[in-house]
């Protein structure tokens, strides 16, 4: 448990995710960056060793949303070009007949 007279050395926060239906993992990604600043450079770092330089360029950027501040992750510069996504499936995703 966590506890605020232990040194900040010993100190370790958990979180435990019920993700039955799934999570939106740019979504996470940004809450979790908004309530821990401090973790923003170990994980741009962790990133950039591990990411392929073809996904694109992880960036963090706050904004407004229905006028809530909220942060916003995302990879830009990246990525397959627009309809084409690495993957097959049996529809097409342009929605018009």
């Amino acid at each position: 448990m966590w506890s605020r007279s232990l040194p900040a050395m010993t100190r370790s926060l958990h979180i435990h995710l019920d993700a039955v239906g799934g999570i939106a993992g740019d979504m996470f990604v940004a809450a979790l960056l908004d309530a821990r600043p401090d973790l923003r450079p170990r994980v741009f770092a962790d990133l950039a060793a591990v990411m392929p330089r073809e996904c694109g360029q992880p960036t963090l950027s706050e904004g407004t949303s229905r006028g809530m501040a909220v942060c916003r992750f995302a990879l830009v510069g990246g990525g397959d070009p627009p309809g084409e996504h690495g993957h097959l499936h049996p529809y097409d995703h342009d929605p018009s007949p």
